[in-house]
């Protein structure tokens, strides 16, 4: 049996235990930002807002080392605005992605009425932090992936698994 990364080498590489990946250094700046845009007022014309509760298998791997699996039950808000803004805003198990564009963040939006997917590119002077995730609209699968990247490393994340509305009114995802 393999065993998960110790917490020294994740925060060798700037990250928490939980799988967020992102450098303290933008943690909090990132929160304040998601918050604040969630109580603008353009927030209010949502034509989306969902929950969804999705069981995944993450494997995780540093450097060479291989993928270390675990199973986790996650939450998934879905936001989208009446503007075309998409966010898929992850609990502490799993990272958020959204149509936003900042500084240091460049976004691809790869979405279809049949799925979300979503992918961020984060850079600065100390890592780059690469996410996607996608989540078909009708089946509620998910995939996910994370891959941190620093000069002395990396760290790549990767999940999949199936996700469950918490809001039946909804007739798809």
């Amino acid at each position: 049996m393999i065993a998960e990364p110790s917490v020294d080498q994740r925060l060798s590489f700037g990250l928490s235990r939980s799988l967020c990946c992102y450098p303290p250094a933008l943690a909090k700046p990132l929160s304040f930002a998601l918050l604040m845009l969630f109580m603008n007022p353009v927030a209010a014309n949502r034509v989306l807002d969902l929950t969804l509760i999705c069981e995944m298998n993450i494997g995780s791997r540093t450097g060479t080392d291989p993928f270390v699996e675990r199973r986790v039950k996650t939450r998934i808000e879905v936001t989208e605005l009446a503007n075309g803004s998409l966010f898929l805003i992850g609990d502490g198990e799993l990272f958020s992605v959204y149509t936003h564009k900042t500084a240091n963040l460049e976004f691809m939006n790869h979405s279809s009425p049949e799925k979300w997917h979503l992918r961020n590119i984060e850079r600065t002077e100390v890592a780059t932090v690469d996410r996607e995730m996608i989540i078909d609209r009708f089946s509620g699968t998910i995939s996910t992936r994370v891959f941190y990247r620093q000069k002395n490393g990396f760290i790549d994340d990767r999940g999949f698994g199936e996700c469950k509305k918490v809001d039946k009114g909804n007739k798809r995802f």
